[in-house]
């Protein structure tokens, strides 16, 4: 792979994380609201599912997942590989 993929693989990664933790935060309101109910579970599974999401802001050269409470903008080599992925 060349430079170039390693970077739009990056940014789709960053779409990931964002959409991961949108989930995640929208599955809250299910948990609280419906506590001890069939939706509570189905807001718990939403949860499930965000963080799965999440879990692909990671190096495409290497695999290394990234921490989620790192913004992506600090991110410019990857840390275990060197792998550049910025333009």
């Amino acid at each position: 792979m060349n430079h170039f993929d390693y970077v739009s693989r990056f940014k789709r990664s960053v779409i990931f994380k964002r959409i991961g933790i949108l989930i995640v935060f929208i599955s809250i309101w299910p948990i609280v609201a419906y506590e001890g109910t069939r939706l509570w579970w189905g807001g718990f599974g939403l949860m499930v599912l965000g963080l799965l999401i999440a879990m692909q802001y990671k190096c495409p050269s290497c695999g290394k997942h990234f921490d989620l409470r790192v913004w992506a903008s600090n991110i410019t080599y990857c840390n275990n590989c060197g792998t550049k992925l910025r333009d």
